[in-house]
C-alpha cells in the first residue's frame, strides 16, 4: 500500500509541476499550488473517510457473522436437547462457517487500518507542509511585488535618463542657435553703427561707385599733370 501511496504521489507532483509551467506571473503559479495543495487535502480526507466507511461495513459485517455463529450454537444445543444429533451438527458446521467467513474479514480489517494509517500520516505531512507552504507563499508574494516594484522603478528612471538626455541635447542645440542668432544681431548693430551697414547690405551698388570715385580721381590726377606740363611750356617760350 505504502508504494502505490509512493506512485500516487510521484504521479501527481509531475502533473502539478507540468500545471505550473503554465502560468507566466510567479504570483499565480503560488496561489495554485496552494489551491491545489489544499485540494489535495480535501482528495486525502475523502480518501480516509472512504476507507473508514469500508472498515466499518466489515467490522459491522464480522459482528453479524459472528452474531449467526452463536445462534448456530444455541441451536444445535437446542437440537441435541431434543435428541437430534444430525441437526446439531449442521448447526455447528454453520457456526464454524460463519467463523471462518469472520476470520478472513479480520485480514482485510487490518489491511483498511493500515491505509487508514499511510493516509493520516501522509495528510499530517502534507497538513505541515500546506501550513508552511501558506506562510511561505505570502512572503514570496509581497518578495516579488517589491522587487517588480523596484524594477519598474528602475526602468522608468532608466527612461527619464534617456528622454533627459535627449531633452538636454535639443537644449544645448537650442542654445547654440540663440547664440549664433545673438551674435548675428550683435554684427548687425555694430555695422549699423560704424555705416558699414549700407556696404554690407549694397556691396555691388558700393563696387560701382568706388569704380566712378577711383575713375574721377584719375581723371583729375591726369588734369593736374597735363596742366603743369602745359604751364611749365609756356614759361620757356
Amino acid at each position: 500500500m505504502s508504494n502505490l501511496l509512493a506512485r500516487l504521489r510521484s504521479n501527481l507532483e509531475a502533473r502539478f509541476n507540468e500545471m505550473l509551467n503554465r502560468f507566466e506571473d510567479p504570483r499565480e503559479q503560488l496561489d495554485y499550488a496552494y489551491e491545489k495543495m489544499l485540494g489535495r487535502l480535501q482528495d486525502i480526507d475523502s480518501s480516509i473517510a472512504s476507507a473508514i466507511t469500508a472498515r466499518k461495513r466489515l467490522e459491522f459485517e464480522k459482528k453479524r457473522l459472528e452474531e449467526r455463529a452463536q445462534r448456530g450454537e444455541a441451536q444445535a444445543r437446542e437440537a441435541l436437547a431434543g435428541g437430534k444429533e444430525e441437526l446439531a451438527r449442521q448447526a455447528l458446521v454453520r457456526k464454524h462457517t460463519l467463523l471462518l467467513q469472520a476470520q478472513a474479514l479480520v485480514q482485510r480489517i487490518e489491511e483498511l487500518k493500515g491505509t487508514e494509517e499511510d493516509l493520516q500520516f501522509t495528510r499530517s505531512e502534507l497538513q505541515t507542509k500546506v501550513a508552511q507552504f501558506a506562510a511561505r507563499k505570502e512572503e514570496l508574494k509581497a518578495a516579488y511585488e517589491s522587487a517588480r516594484a523596484r524594477q519598474e522603478i528602475r526602468e522608468m528612471i532608466t527612461g527619464l535618463g534617456t528622454e533627459f538626455a535627449k531633452v538636454g541635447v535639443a537644449v544645448r542645440r537650442t542654445e547654440d542657435r540663440v547664440l549664433d542668432m545673438e551674435a548675428r544681431a550683435a554684427a548687425l548693430e555694430e555695422l549699423t553703427a560704424t555705416g558699414g551697414a549700407l556696404d554690407y547690405l549694397e556691396g555691388e551698388q558700393k563696387d560701382a561707385i568706388e569704380k566712378e570715385l577711383e575713375k574721377s580721381k584719375l581723371e583729375d590726377a591726369v588734369k593736374n599733370d597735363l596742366e603743369k606740363l602745359k604751364g611749365k611750356a609756356n614759361s620757356l617760350t
